[in-house]
C-alpha cells in the first residue's frame, strides 16, 4: 500500500493574512504562530465580553473631550498585525521623534 499525498487547499490566517496550504481537515487553523495565537484568544475574549470598567472609563473620558468613537478614536484596535491596543487614537501621533508625552 502506497501512501497518498493530500491535496492542499488554500487557507489565510485570520490574524496576519498571511497564505498557507493545508489539507481540508485543517480548515481550522486560524493562527501561524503562538504570537498570532495569543492576538487572536486575545480579540475573540474582547469580542465575548465587551469593554471592561476601566476601558468604559476611558470611553467615557474621550467622549467629554469630544473625541468620537470609531472616527477618533478606536477601541480594541489591532496594531500592525501584533499589538491590540485597548484604545486608539490616530491623530496622536505616538512615537514621535521628539519623545514628549502627548496624553498626561
Amino acid at each position: 500500500m502506497q501512501w497518498q499525498k493530500s491535496k492542499k487547499v488554500r487557507h489565510i490566517y485570520v490574524v496576519c493574512g498571511k497564505v498557507f496550504y493545508a489539507p481540508e481537515s485543517q480548515k481550522h487553523r486560524v493562527t501561524c504562530s503562538d504570537k498570532c495565537k495569543g492576538i487572536w484568544s486575545t480579540m475573540n475574549q474582547a469580542k465575548k465580553k465587551g469593554l471592561n470598567k476601566l476601558e468604559m472609563a476611558g470611553r467615557k473620558i474621550l467622549e467629554d473631550l469630544g473625541l468620537i468613537r470609531d472616527k477618533d478614536f478606536f477601541e480594541q484596535y489591532l496594531i500592525e498585525g501584533k499589538f491590540l491596543v485597548d484604545v486608539y487614537i490616530p491623530d496622536a501621533k505616538v512615537g514621535n521623534p521628539v519623545g514628549r508625552r502627548l496624553l498626561a
